[in-house]
Order: structure tokens, then C-alpha cells, then sequence
């Protein structure tokens, strides 16, 4: 989804968008079978993963970080005015663009905030509080 600039992943050479396929001789099926794989190493510990970027494998080489804490949101901070909801009714899908907030304290320039997703999008996977960065390797900065 994102990528720390100060993080290990973006020193490896990972960069946002890319879909990641194996982590060392294991095949990722599902987007939940990463975090968990990760979580049960140390560390510190030297990984290969196998990615997809713009059409191509890649293989990157990367040492495990410290999982960095979430930073805890001022109490005093403003909260920015909610951007308009969009329903693509065939796919079950409404999604809301990015506030300025999010996207900086996501790192990222664009997407779009899955509100609800039934039907065709929630059999694909999609679910509440997910951001579509891209489209078929395009990146999505706006509702258009």
C-alpha cells in the first residue's frame, strides 16, 4: 500500500504499487498471508521477495525492521471535512477520495478509501477502510 521513505522496505528497494508474490521460497496466495509470515520472523532477519512492478518480476533483497509504533493523534487536531461518497452500484464498491490528511500521513499522492463493498468487490477481497492506490499498474490520484 505504501512505503516509509525512512523504512527498510524503501531501503531494499521496494517502492508503492509493487504486489509482492513470494517471500523467500513461499508462494503469498492471499494479502493476509504476509503480515503473518513477517510477524513470525525476527528482526533483523534477511528476506528475498519476489514482486511485481509495472509488468515485470523483481527480485529485492531486504532486512526485517522493528515494527514502528503508531503515532498517537493530537487531541487538539482538526478534523478535515469528509470528501463526498461514490457508488459504482454494478460492483458493489463506494469509495471516497483521499482528504489531504490521509494522504500524507499515508505517504502517498493519491487513492481512493473503500467505504463499503459488497458483492462483486467484496468477493474480489476489497473491504471497508482499504485504499485502491491503482488500476491495472495506474496509479489513482483522484475520483476520475
Amino acid at each position: 500500500m505504501r512505503v516509509d521513505p525512512n523504512g527498510p522496505a524503501s531501503k531494499a528497494g521496494l517502492q508503492t504499487g509493487d504486489i509482492i508474490l513470494r517471500l523467500d521460497d513461499h508462494n503469498i496466495e492471499s494479502s493476509k498471508d504476509l503480515p503473518m509470515m513477517v510477524g513470525s520472523m525476527q528482526p533483523g532477519a534477511k528476506i528475498k521477495l519476489t514482486v511485481w512492478r509495472k509488468g515485470q518480476q523483481r527480485t529485492v533483497q531486504a532486512t526485517l525492521g522493528e515494527l514502528a509504533q503508531d503515532p498517537t493523534p493530537a487531541a487538539n487536531q482538526q478534523q478535515e471535512a469528509m470528501p463526498q461518497n461514490y457508488q459504482f452500484g454494478k460492483l458493489g464498491l463506494t469509495v471516497t477520495e483521499l482528504s489531504a490528511n490521509q494522504k500524507t500521513e499515508l505517504g502517498i499522492r493519491g487513492g481512493l478509501l473503500v467505504q463499503k463493498a459488497s458483492g462483486i468487490a467484496a468477493r474480489s477481497g476489497l473491504m471497508h477502510g482499504d485504499v485502491i492506490l491503482g488500476l491495472n499498474q495506474t496509479e489513482i490520484t483522484s475520483i476520475a
